[in-house]
């Protein structure tokens, strides 16, 4: 390719084509999710920052081709326009992922099978087939384009202008790499680059992170967080168990080995229970308020696999979440040690339990009974997704009238029940999905603040199951008020993570759940409002359940605490959606990132903490 028309066009058909990219993104975020804050202003820096990319390409680049030109063909200019097809591709895929819910694409991809992979996107809302045309209809676009840009390079200063632009790239390339203003915030970075940016640190750190500790990490590991372990360093986490039980002195006596029910609702937000605009759950905001409530806790992940092995056995992290490791390490659960107390032990979910390998762990924790979407009657209504009519499931009514149909009670045998809600998950749709989008809407007219009131319909896709599950926790207790063993239960109920596909209010936001525990033999309600998370459960119940003579282990691995403590300087690490560890709080500081904010009471942020 010498140095001429042929370059100039293939700078103008790449400098339009990512206008157009940027415009179509642009477009179908303002008219799927409203007017975001700045969204138009941090769109038009994300394009100048998307052509300062390409430029400084060509800059490095145009060399390579003049030499490659005038050793070869001038029809090399379709090696540069075959390369930058497939990359544009690429990029309306990866575009696609961050319009189904504004978050960029990142290496948390590579931590999924692609049977998981598929799973998501069949029972999202990404149209594939929409997105297949948007390809085919780019390719069109190239092809009959091209031809165009001939006559911009064959333009008088059309030399100069790309010059001009190719030299100026560098510069302002450079100002966006030092400003960090690109990288901050979800519309103005490049889709493409930070995906591909973040899977190159995902493999280097893959391959340095695969050395095996060494006595003296290991010895300093201890000291640092766990100072009053068992001193075995090949168990750093290992400690005696504190079987200091504050739990009974809130219950009356239960006769018999209590039953403990534990409900993980899917997408639960604290502050849903707290909405005084629209009512989304009047039942579980109720029964909160008869129940032990804990309006402080958190979840340790993004994402549904951190809830599972935090609140069954405040176990860590591992490198990508504990359930998702291909071996288990041996350790200990709630499960497995009511499962060796003769409890009948059962987890009920209406999805496939092999998502986040659900079905695994309670298997490795020698569950009883595992009861999943290949598991139910046929009665009930299968939720179907798309022209594509893939199955997703059960709705969360559905999931719990065919567990208590399946739970029998055994004389003299109590019972662990796990349940994992799904209605308010991808796709959001249940069998009565348009009752609840007129409810909602009912609702959502009475709000007098247009502002708010926008906010709701936008997200209404979402915001309308938060009411169906309600309502589906409301029939589940006036069922199980039915049952001969209802007085001997405790129900525990929090949220996985709050809903993802609704911006939160901050960062910490992100992880902030509800905690209920509720019982007919409570003798009274309480709030609590000290800071706590989902690994605090596990030390909690364990104490309490050895008063009706179920045998705990002496020695825990436990991260967490107590519910009731009162440590001061509570500490808490996140894994977030990408299995990065990089959000931190402290009593009352909040580490995002390289930035530090100070946070207020409600877990509202209140400054920037500058050092």
């Amino acid at each position: 390719m010498k140095n001429t028309s042929e370059f100039l066009r293939f700078f103008y058909f790449g400098l339009f084509s990512l206008f157009f990219l940027r415009f179509f993104e642009t477009i179908f975020v303002f008219f799927s999710f409203g007017n975001q804050e700045e969204l138009f202003f941090r769109e038009l820096i994300g394009l100048f920052y998307d052509e300062s990319i390409f430029g400084l390409t060509l800059f490095i680049y145009r060399p390579i081709s003049n030499f490659l030109s005038a050793k070869f063909s001038e029809r090399l200019i379709f090696i540069p326009l075959t390369i930058f097809s497939i990359l544009a591709t690429i990029h309306l895929l990866i575009l696609s992922y961050f319009l189904y819910q504004l978050q960029a694409l990142d290496s948390f991809l590579f931590n999924y099978s692609l049977r998981d992979i598929l799973f998501t996107i069949n029972t999202s809302s990404l149209n594939v087939k929409l997105i297949l045309l948007l390809i085919f209809g780019f390719f069109i676009f190239i092809l009959f384009s091209f031809s165009f840009y001939k006559n911009l390079a064959n333009y008088k200063y059309s030399a100069v202008f790309v010059n001009v632009f190719l030299i100026t790239s560098i510069p302002v390339f450079l100002l966006f790499q030092s400003t960090n203003f690109t990288h901050e915030n979800v519309f103005s970075i490049n889709k493409s680059t930070y995906f591909y940016s973040k899977s190159i640190d995902y493999y280097l750190n893959d391959v340095q992170s695969g050395h095996a500790f060494s006595e003296r990490e290991k010895i300093e590991f201890t000291r640092l967080f766990n100072p009053n372990s068992i001193k075995n360093y090949d168990f750093p986490l290992l400690h005696n168990l504190k079987k200091e039980d504050k739990l009974s002195t809130y219950f009356e006596k239960f006769t018999e080995k209590p039953n403990i029910v534990i409900l993980i609702v899917e997408g639960l937000n604290k502050d849903y229970l707290h909405n005084k605009e629209v009512s989304l759950m009047p039942f579980l905001s109720g029964l909160k308020d008869c129940s032990l409530y804990w309006n402080s806790c958190f979840t340790l992940g993004e994402r549904s696999f951190a809830a599972v092995p935090s609140i069954l056995g405040s176990l860590p992290y591992a490198k990508i979440g504990f359930t998702l490791q291909e071996r288990f390490p041996r350790h200990l659960s709630l499960v497995s040690i009511l499962s060796a107390n003769n409890y009948q032990t059962s987890f009920f979910y209406g999805q496939p339990s092999w998502f986040h390998n659900k079905y695994n762990f309670f298997n490795f924790n020698f569950c009883d009974r595992i009861i999943d979407n290949a598991k139910f009657d046929q009665k009930y209504q299968k939720i179907i997704v798309g022209k594509e009519k893939y199955f997703w499931g059960y709705d969360d009514k559905s999931l719990f009238d065919q567990a208590l149909e399946r739970k029998k009670i055994t004389e003299n045998k109590s019972s662990l029940d796990v349940y994992f809600t799904g209605s308010m998950h991808s796709p959001f749709i249940s069998s009565e999905d348009q009752i609840y989008t007129n409810r909602f809407l009912a609702k959502v007219s009475k709000v007098k603040s247009l502002k708010k009131r926008n906010h709701y319909l936008h997200y209404k896709r979402f915001y309308k199951s938060i009411p169906f599950t309600d309502d589906a926790f409301k029939s589940f207790f006036e069922k199980y008020k039915k049952r001969a063993d209802y007085q001997n239960t405790i129900f525990i109920i929090t949220g996985d993570h709050p809903m993802t596909e609704i911006p939160p209010k901050n960062e910490l936001k992100r992880f902030h759940v509800p905690f209920i525990i509720y019982s007919p033999k409570l003798k009274k309600s309480q709030l609590f409002s000290n800071v706590v998370s989902h690994l605090d459960f596990y030390e909690t119940i364990l104490p309490f359940l050895e008063k009706y003579g179920v045998n705990i282990p002496a020695v825990s691995s436990a991260l967490g605490q107590n519910l009731f403590s009162q440590n001061k300087q509570k500490k808490i690490a996140f894994m977030n959606g990408n299995r990065e560890i990089i959000d931190y709080y402290k009593n009352g500081i909040y580490l995002s990132g390289d930035k530090i904010y100070r946070v207020m009471k409600d877990f509202s942020r209140e400054s920037d903490l500058y050092e």
